[in-house]
């Protein structure tokens, strides 16, 4: 009796999900590096400067409500972020303490992509976003792979007998 109608259809999916998940980490890796790789400066001042939180109880998280000014071809701009990747704090003092580089009024070096000046940055450290999607699709590859290929190789087994 031939049940082909009733494959299980998720070991394909196993097998799929990790090779996507490469590609999309060398996508967000290399789109990354290049805008990082092609960011100009120019001087700008903090205008807002606080932390804030987010959840309840132990799933409290704490951010940074940064935002400076700053000038590309005089043209006026807002920045928020630090870097790439935005970043949460699990403790509020780790947020204060971050926060305390950046009081109001202070000026400081603003990276920004000449592209899209309304991307900007305060610093040009690449944040792997890429590289740990590529490590989590080798890891899932690794663990994943072995069990569709044996299902699929036992499913294949059964029906041939």
């Amino acid at each position: 009796m031939n049940n082909s109608g009733s494959r299980a259809r998720w070991p394909y999916i196993l097998l799929v999900v990790p090779p996507l998940l490469m590609i999309l980490g060398y996508y967000l890796h290399h789109r990354e590096s290049n805008i990082l790789a092609r960011m100009d400066s120019t001087v700008g001042e903090v205008r807002k400067s606080e932390v804030y939180s987010q959840g309840h109880g132990e799933s409290t998280t704490y951010h940074l409500d940064l935002e400076y000014r700053y000038t590309v071809d005089e043209r006026d701009f807002i920045g928020r972020k630090i870097g790439m990747a935005n970043i949460m704090y699990e403790e509020k003092q780790d947020a204060m303490d971050a926060l305390a580089r950046f009081p109001v009024g202070k000026e400081l070096q603003v990276f920004f992509d000449p592209e899209d000046p309304g991307l900007a940055v305060l610093t040009r450290e690449e944040p792997d976003n890429g590289l740990m999607t590529m490590t989590m699709a080798g890891i899932l590859l690794l663990f994943l792979w072995p069990v569709a290929f044996l299902f699929l190789w036992q499913d294949k087994k059964n029906r041939a007998s």
